[in-house]
């Protein structure tokens, strides 16, 4: 995501799409069937020779088209100053033997193992646990339909949730002239440095010879011990009164006095309330109220004035003005599901924070203050009287999700791990689970695992691949030698953006696109809340298409375009490969099927990565490596020149006569080995040929700014939908009944 761009709030294809990952119907298809090498099963064995099988090597040539940006990565920081904070530097440039850029084969070999992987539609071969699920910002309406609520155990171990609705039991909102004004569900608590609001202290006689805990230094000092967390009581019991006021948007309560225990006839600490200066109207006002105290800032930062954010004026207190609260019981496996993901929420904060206090320390700013469920771990969700806000069902008899905070995050109900199991995307626990690029590449299970019919334990173990890489020739390839080049920054992407990568089951967009909502095509938008469920969404893959506008240019003008504002650059370039540059290297092959080898050798042939729509222009597609994909760097032009193979049979008789081995092949045509009919109609297949060859109608490739991204993410006050023309998500890469053009461009509208 860029800062900003002069051409925000136009058409664009964005430089991060997803190629469709829909295998739950394709895992399962027989080896016996025409399109056999989709479905998991366990690869033949090496160590055996089939008449059938191949074995080989193919010469390979890449053209580099855009800058190749490669090799090692120093950090370093760079010297503040009262106008620039310290920033980390990646400094990047090849690595050098005997003066020749050195591109490890893996590389390579990792470039096509993901191309690979996607046309196949295989598992995914490299996946992070993710088994916890992401969070997200919730929207103001949600926000705004929080439900103050208390967990309350039982002796016989029965979770019970209380709402505490305020005063809603009797009085929702107030009349203002001809509207309606809604009245908040919590009262709020100030601590006398507001202006509008002062504080007065009113010593009590003291009951004993004990001193009152908290009793030292200013009145104030003394309320906010009196009203902080206590040992063993994380939200204790509090008995005030209140005012009603409305200031014009919405009504509220404001404590006007806190008493230490529920039979004081005198106050300990009241408020007293200049309506003028806080533009308020007085509405209504109750006495004798027992709550909860629910302070999301810690006593220490309360004391030093500091807040969590610049906004913030004062604490909360759960309260309900019924005489009994509403209740909604739990069995076990709910109760537990909500405080795991409550948790789950929170250690999302602790994450978020660390990064960024972690930012501000480099840019020398001052700390953040944390909201107090970072650092406070002395009681847990689960325990007993327990403080929290609930997001209920629409008819408010389900508890859907537990938040620390009205205005913060909440998570998703599936994690990622949970939709790739769903989809069967994880890598294969044991053999039998191999997909197409699993079977070629080989892979490692890393988890304990069971074999089907097999009283066999399996905790590791490995099958090795069919393909191994030669050194990769890179005596004609020229490098930039000239001053270093600061990049555009090149953010690392964002655990909540990963809805970005969602599909539906059928690999579609999750949002219906502006054109789709202008057509009336029936295509429901979402809310937040609804991404990453089960059964309904799939993950795929990340891709970036290709940038075809440099390739426009003769190769001395394809060259890395400095970044405006060097002082911003987190990442320099000292040198990299120049396009037009070639690099040979040689995949060796074994033991693999004339229709394994027949899909490799398809995606060595840069015309097969067009899409249809394409065609017939003479135009090419491509495959990415290395850094700046999004930026449209690392595009290579990669293509088999020559086939050297031999038969099982072949090999089977040279062992058998004493006069042949591995390495000892003749030369065989290419185009010999043809994918079936109708390979490229698969909507994997036909979103990595978008991906691969790019668009050619001169919009833009590029991110989206943050302007666009604030823009984009807005929501309707009133039910947490997506505003109009809003939530759009890169289109997806293939055709479809709505969509007979691959990868259309896509528009945010500008703020009003």
């Amino acid at each position: 995501m860029s800062d900003t761009n002069a051409n925000e709030f136009t058409l664009f294809h964005s430089s991060v799409n997803r190629i469709p990952s829909i295998r739950t119907q394709t895992s399962k298809i027989p080896k016996s069937h025409k399109w056999g090498f989709l479905g998991d099963q366990t690869p033949d064995p090496i160590s055996e020779v089939t008449h059938e099988q191949l074995s080989g090597s193919i010469s390979v040539r890449a053209t580099v088209e855009t800058p190749l940006i490669i090799g090692s990565v120093q950090r370093t920081k760079t010297q503040a100053t009262k106008s620039n904070p310290s920033r980390e530097i990646k400094t990047l440039s090849p690595h050098i033997v005997d003066d020749r850029a050195f591109i490890p084969p893996t590389m390579f070999k990792g470039m096509l193992s993901n191309a690979f992987e996607a046309l196949t539609n295989s598992r995914y071969r490299m996946f992070d646990p993710h088994n916890t699920p992401l969070t997200y910002r919730i929207d103001p309406a949600t926000s705004t339909s929080l439900m103050p609520v208390r967990i309350v155990h039982s002796e016989n171990e029965q979770t019970t949730i209380e709402i505490l609705d305020g005063s809603h039991s009797y009085r929702d909102y107030v009349t203002d002239g001809n509207h309606d004004i809604p009245i908040t569900l919590t009262a709020s608590l100030y601590d006398g440095t507001s202006a509008g609001i002062s504080l007065r202290e009113h010593i009590q006689t003291p009951r004993s010879n004990h001193p009152t805990p908290g009793g030292t230094g200013t009145p104030r000092d003394r309320f906010i011990a009196m009203t902080s967390p206590k040992h063993g009581e994380p939200f204790p019991e509090i008995y005030f009164d209140a005012t009603l006021v409305s200031n014009g948007l919405y009504a509220y309560w404001i404590v006007t006095a806190i008493y230490r225990t529920e039979d004081q006839e005198q106050a300990d600490y009241t408020f007293k309330i200049d309506y003028e200066t806080l533009s308020l109207t007085y509405i209504d006002e109750k006495c004798s109220i027992k709550g909860y105290l629910y302070t999301t800032t810690s006593p220490t930062d309360r004391k030093a004035g500091r807040r969590t954010f610049k906004e913030k004026k004062s604490e909360r207190i759960f309260f309900s003005l019924r005489e009994s609260p509403l209740r909604i019981e739990l069995n076990a496996n709910d109760a537990a599901r909500l405080f795991s993901r409550y948790d789950n929420t929170v250690n999302s904060y602790r994450e978020m924070f660390t990064k960024r206090e972690k930012l501000a320390s480099k840019k020398g700013e001052p700390k953040p203050i944390p909201n107090r469920f970072i650092n406070d771990r002395s009681w847990s969700i689960s325990d007993n009287n327990s403080l929290a806000y609930a997001i209920l069902s629409d008819d408010q008899s389900e508890i859907i999700d537990l938040v620390p905070i009205p205005i913060g995050r909440a998570s998703y109900t599936d994690s990622p791990a949970s939709l790739a199991e769903y989809n069967a995307l994880i890598p294969p626990a044991f053999a039998s689970e191999a997909s197409s690029a699993d079977r070629l590449f080989g892979f490692t299970a890393d988890l304990p695992s069971v074999e089907d019919n097999s009283n066999t334990n399996q905790s590791h173990f490995s099958i090795r691949g069919r393909l191994s890489f030669s050194s990769i020739d890179t005596s004609s390839c020229d490098r930039y030698k000239g001053a270093p080049i600061s990049l555009p920054p090149l953010l690392e992407p964002k655990p909540s953006s990963a809805r970005r990568f969602l599909t539906t089951n059928d690999g579609k967009n999750i949002q219906p696109t502006n054109k789709e909502r202008t057509d009336g095509t029936p295509h429901k938008l979402i809310r937040r809340q609804d991404y990453f469920l089960n059964g309904k969404q799939s993950l795929g893959r990340a891709a970036y298409p290709t940038h075809r506008e440099p390739l426009k240019l003769p190769y001395k003008r394809r060259m890395i375009e400095p970044f405006s504002r060097d002082s911003d650059a987190f990442s320099v370039v000292e040198s990299y490969i120049l396009p037009g540059s070639q690099m040979t290297m040689t995949i060796h092959f074994e033991m693999l099927t004339p229709l394994e080898l027949s899909i490799l050798l398809w995606l060595l042939n840069p015309e097969n990565l067009v899409p249809h729509s394409e065609r017939g222009k003479g135009l090419v597609g491509y495959l990415h490596l290395g850094m700046g994909k999004p930026l449209g760097y690392g595009t290579l032009k990669v293509e088999a020149t020559e086939l050297r193979l031999q038969t099982g049979q072949q090999l089977a008789t040279g062992y058998t006569q004493l006069d042949g081995c591995l390495g000892t092949e003749t030369i065989s045509s290419i185009d010999h080995y043809q994918v079936p009919d109708r390979f490229d109609k698969f909507p994997w297949v036909q979103a990595f040929q978008r991906a691969s060859f790019g668009y050619t109608d001169g919009i833009p490739v590029r991110y989206m700014t943050r302007n666009e991204n604030r823009q984009n993410n807005a929501t309707n006050f009133d039910d947490g939908y997506p505003k109009e023309g809003r939530a759009l998500e890169a289109t997806q890469l293939f055709p479809s009944e709505h969509h007979p053009s691959s990868g259309e461009p896509i528009c945010v509208p500008k703020p009003v």
